[in-house]
């Protein structure tokens, strides 16, 4: 008796990702990526200079507590349908990314500004002694 092994569940994904990208479909599948960023530590606060190109204010969210920073940013891709073209390749697909900052010195996060340009989200957090969590809104 001979013994039949079906590929894994990966191999099965690799085979259907080349057949789709040779045939010029592209899947839709959510992935989430880690943001790159700077952390800079100035005499009175922190500065993450975070790289988001392509997002708006309304895909990006922002949490702070006194010793950690989250950044979350996640588009999404307009379902077949809905758009009145038809695509020949869709290589823009829907992004999820994320990141956390941990802080050696306590913040204090309502007090932080935030800025989004040119695809830079900037966010300065003066250091403190405590602070809360609170929600950051992008000016």
């Amino acid at each position: 008796m001979a013994l039949v092994r079906k590929p894994s569940n990966y191999m099965q994904q690799v085979e259907e990702d080349l057949e789709n990208f040779f045939s010029g479909k592209q899947t839709i599948r959510e992935t989430t990526y880690l943001i790159p960023l700077d952390l800079i530590e100035e005499e009175n606060s922190f500065v993450v200079e975070a790289d988001l190109p392509g997002f708006s204010v309304e895909e990006i969210d922002i949490e702070a507590t006194f010793d950690q920073l989250t950044i979350n940013a996640k588009r999404i891709v307009e379902e077949e349908g809905e758009v009145e073209s038809q695509f020949i390749r869709r290589e823009r697909l829907g992004q999820k990314l994320t990141r956390e900052v941990h802080f050696n010195k306590p913040v204090n996060a309502s007090e932080a500004k935030v800025s989004l340009k040119n695809g830079v989200l900037t966010i300065t957090i003066p250091i403190a002694n405590e602070a809360q969590k609170v929600k950051l809104s992008i000016n």
